[in-house]
């Protein structure tokens, strides 16, 4: 690390040196788990992050016995969350994984070379493979305890009555009881819960996010003592203290009324020098540095980034190439358009509140090959997706693609709405299908071969809405928002190649390769029955389960006995088969015939 970062590490350590977090040991003491320590620069100053290659090793064996559950919120939850808030105000936990103590066993895998002397930490250091999680548990731990989930309500019904559960009602199969009304299915029963005026507290890592109707520029005492007696002393910051403010990997602008995507990442990544073919790992870790946030990045950007992952992993698998292997050059050359397509379209602002009771319009678009849906609130666009399709959708009629988008956009608005627990109070559809608008309307399916489809995406439609209805109107395609995410020449390119490095895949040799021989089994019949083998096996066995009768001479067989009434065609083709002479043969028929 350079001068700067090295001076911060090493008064870094000396701090904790002097507050008793770690202690030097002897230096004859011999270990495999010493290791030294390199800097990692953070948001406001580097820290010192110690490798333990040998110890993070032992601790990944142990966490496969024992995992360390994650209690958190998903970070996409609390995004949502954010996005629901009037006024946020921001927790972070100061030097989060020096206040968890660590025993001496734990200890003695945590030891350091500094100075020409020995230490071990005698709290959790950075670079260990369980402080996420440690941390996560302990975070998690806290918040059920000043929060705690509340319970799913169930429909109640007397014991006496049966119920058909159906996906949007409950009806009764008696119908003469009247003790009971119509109850409510599921996702009718969880709006109950999205009655919130604002979202829940939620905590990500050492990151926890408190949620206000109003602005304050108080802490929460209740809040700062609940994590102040458990040695996690907190600091506070308020959306509007400064300006930019990184939150959960985003950056929250403009006195906290906008959200925009890192712009040191965007640089980074039109900086990054494409004039040489990139190794495989040197392809995916620049295809890694754009994060999954489709509302802040503009159509077609995070598609053609998540195809070119597909293609890069695909064409290595394909040729056998190592990861230190240079990328093909028709794959470079989609790796430099992706770039300029991102140079071209850079990454706008979205505004961070999204009013629940402002009306929200849906706009959806579909193709042959990307889903689309923008969502606009005061002519401002709040929410953004596209949706690549797989090979088998692709062959969906295009009314199914169009009830896909559709599910696609209402699914996303469902789930920020259970995740902050409140309900949009005004959403209104636009289509530029006038078939997939009376469907969605009517509920009627014409019948075809898109029926059963169209149906299926028609009932999770329902069930996302439980018994609130969505009013959609038809636009004309010029005025869709929604269809210039519809088509991209790099995507459709992508795929072209992708489907080229499929077809070339090679077989596996020959001499390699597994193949079942079909066995028969013994007791089944087939055409080699006159073998000599099968005859003689056949005798055997019919000598040993009808031997002959003493009075018979040798070699004479006795008389057919018939217990059912068997036609004598059906009871003659349950013996096995014998060679016999043609005169035998039909001496036996007559003496045997009724």
């Amino acid at each position: 690390c350079p001068a700067v970062g090295k001076a911060d590490c090493e008064q870094k350590l000396r701090k904790f040196l002097d507050d008793g977090y770690m202690r030097p040991i002897p230096t004859s003491a011999e270990s495999a788990y010493r290791t030294n320590f390199f800097g990692v620069a953070g948001r406001k100053r580097w820290r010192p992050v110690l490798p333990l290659i040998e110890t993070n090793t032992l601790l990944r064996e142990l966490m496969r016995v024992d995992p360390i559950l994650n209690q958190q919120k998903k970070i996409r939850t609390c995004l949502n969350r954010l996005r629901l808030a009037p006024h946020v105000r921001l927790y972070d936990v100061s030097d989060a994984y020096m206040r968890f103590r660590v025993s001496s066993a734990l200890a003695s895998l945590l030891q350091i070379r500094w100075n020409g002397l020995l230490y071990e930490f005698t709290r959790m250091i950075y670079g260990s493979s369980i402080a996420p999680a440690m941390l996560e548990g302990a975070m998690g731990y806290l918040e059920g305890l000043r929060q705690p989930p509340p319970p799913v309500p169930t429909p109640l019904a007397p014991a006496s009555d049966s119920l058909d559960f159906y996906h949007v009602d409950l009806h009764h199969l008696t119908p003469s009881s009247s003790s009971l009304s119509t109850a409510e299915c599921l996702t009718d029963s969880l709006d109950t819960l999205t009655e919130l005026s604002t979202p829940p507290q939620c905590s990500y890592m050492d990151d926890i996010l408190s949620f206000h109707s109003h602005a304050t520029d108080t802490v929460d005492p209740a809040l700062v003592d609940l994590y102040k007696k458990h040695d996690l002393p907190l600091t506070s910051q308020s959306l509007i203290d400064t300006d930019p403010v990184h939150v959960l990997g985003v950056q929250v602008h403009k006195a906290g009324s906008l959200l925009r995507y890192n712009p040191a990442t965007v640089q980074k990544i039109l900086d990054w020098d494409l004039t040489q073919p990139l190794t495989y790992r040197k392809a995916l870790g620049f295809l890694g540095l754009l994060l999954q946030e489709s509302d802040l990045l503009p159509f077609h950007v995070l598609p053609c980034k998540n195809a070119l992952t597909g293609l890069v992993s695909r064409c290595r698998s394909t040729l056998g190439a190592s990861w230190n292997h240079l990328i093909p050059s028709e794959v470079h050359q989609l790796l430099l358009r992706w770039q300029d397509l991102l140079r071209s379209t850079p990454p706008t602002s979205a505004p961070r509140y999204i009013d629940p009771h402002c009306p929200l319009h849906i706009y959806v678009d579909a193709s042959k090959s990307l889903l689309a849906y923008e969502i606009v609130q005061n002519e401002q666009v709040v929410l953004r997706g596209q949706l690549p399709l797989t090979r088998r959708q692709r062959a969906f009629h295009i009314n199914t693609l169009e009830l896909l988008a559709v599910y696609t956009a209402v699914s996303r608005l469902r789930s920020i709405e259970l995740d902050a627990r409140i309900t949009f109070t005004s959403v209104h559809l636009y289509c530029d299908s006038v078939t997939a608008v009376s469907l969605v309307r009517s509920h009627r399916v014409p019948p075809g071969p898109q029926e059963p489809f169209c149906k299926q995406y028609l009932l999770l439609l329902d069930t996302l809405l439980g018994g609130r209805q969505l009013p959609c109107s038809h636009i004309p395609s010029q005025a869709n928002p929604a269809d210039a995410g519809t088509r991209c020449d790099l995507y459709d390119a992508i795929q072209l190649l992708r489907e080229k490095y499929l077809r070339d895949k090679p077989l596996t040799e020959p001499t390699q390769q597994h193949t079942a021989c079909p066995v028969r089994k013994r007791a089944e019949t087939s055409l080699d029955e006159d073998t000599i083998s099968h005859r003689v096996k056949t005798r055997r066995q019919q000598d040993h389960l009808s031997p002959s009768s003493p009075d018979l001479p040798p070699g004479v067989e006795p008389p057919l006995t018939s217990t059912s009434s068997t036609s004598l065609s059906s009871s003659r083709s349950l013996v096995p088969y014998r060679y016999q002479p043609p005169a035998q043969a039909l001496s036996d028929y007559l003496r045997h015939a009724p």
